[in-house]
């Protein structure tokens, strides 16, 4: 699936796998002001990721695929459109966090900083 739209947008892996983690980076931005956690920690939290990444599959890959098929099936060649497509889904992952693992990451943090503080 990736490789179809890596594809389709006409990019290779290295930068597809950079607008995806960007797209995370976006996403944790919102997360962090919406939960009071600090950015930096969220980003390079890999469960998080690993849970962004498997929401990435099923509302960003799949649907994208899904709609795209048609074309792809008809050997239409424009990545400049698909790419502007592409762009629209992500947006639906905005609203959806994993908030037991945000919970855990809350505390871990509040513990790390009182061991600091100590």
């Amino acid at each position: 699936m990736t490789f179809t739209i890596i594809k389709t947008l006409g990019i290779n892996y290295r930068t597809y796998n950079d607008v995806r983690h960007s797209y995370f980076t976006k996403w944790c931005s919102k997360i962090a002001h919406d939960y009071a956690i600090p950015h930096r920690y969220l980003v390079k939290n890999d469960h998080l990721y690993n849970w962004y990444l498997t929401q990435w599959i099923n509302y960003v890959e799949f649907p994208y695929v899904n709609e795209c098929k048609i074309y792809v099936n008809a050997k239409i060649d424009d990545p400049d459109s698909y790419q502007k497509l592409f762009h629209f889904y992500p947006s639906t992952i905005y609203d959806y966090y994993p908030n037991e693992l945000l919970k855990k990451i809350k505390i871990e943090l509040q513990f790390k900083n009182k061991l600091k503080n100590a």
